[in-house]
């Protein structure tokens, strides 16, 4: 998801929340947070969020498929996020009366390239601060890869995605990819590409139940 106006979104999804009566959820769940790590959460995030977002699911093959799911941001700067991030996560451990390094794990890609992975006590991160298309990604971790900070359920789904990253194993070096996109528009914030039959499982995550019941029609010819 690409956003061209931040503030805009920020607004909008307010308002849309008002109108199906979960704002005061919301506002509950923006103050659990600040209680938590000592700071307005969405605002720190927001001060560094480069305006563009990806669900991830890093195996849709997986009985479990939300616990593979990922929330990619990218941000303004790795040095700006992992100094805010790291901010909050240091006030919620000096909370708890541990050291952050309580928290905090490192994933070894040889032996000159690693990346620290830390602990977080919130699972719904990404729903709170973006709204529903993060409904079920959890964020039990997270980390900062380059621009990115990267939400996830388990160490090994983050761990997949740091050697897919590393290895560039992703649809910028797909050729099959890179003809289709000289097909999008540059007006649409949502692209979709995928193996229909093999991202089923985690379409209808996001579907209705009468959409969902003619996909489970038709799903050999789909697939």
């Amino acid at each position: 998801m690409s956003l061209s106006d931040i503030n805009k979104y920020r607004e909008d999804n307010k308002r849309y929340l008002n109108q199906v009566g979960k704002l005061r959820e919301y506002r509950r769940g923006m103050s659990q947070l600040k209680k938590l790590y000592g700071q307005d959460f969405e605002e720190v995030f927001y001060s560094f969020f480069g305006g563009e977002s990806a669900c991830i699911s890093m195996s849709v093959n997986n009985l479990n498929i939300n616990k593979d799911k990922l929330a990619v941001f990218r941000t303004k700067g790795g040095g700006m996020v992992k100094e805010s991030m790291i901010g909050l996560l240091t006030h919620y451990a000096n909370g708890q009366g541990n050291p952050i390094s309580h928290y905090t794990s490192r994933i070894e890609i040889d032996r000159e390239t690693s990346y620290e992975i830390f602990k977080i006590s919130v699972n719904d991160i990404p729903y709170r601060l973006m709204g529903g298309i993060f409904y079920n990604v959890p964020s039990d971790y997270f980390m900062i890869i380059d621009n990115f900070l990267v939400f996830g359920g388990s160490k090994k789904a983050l761990t997949d995605f740091v050697h897919s990253y590393v290895l560039k194993k992703n649809i910028q070096t797909d050729p099959i990819y890179k003809e289709c996109s000289k097909l999008f528009t540059s007006k649409g914030n949502f692209k979709f590409y995928s193996s229909t039959g093999s991202a089923l499982p985690l379409f209808t995550s996001y579907l209705n139940a009468d959409i969902n019941e003619r996909i489970n029609k038709h799903k050999e010819t789909i697939s």
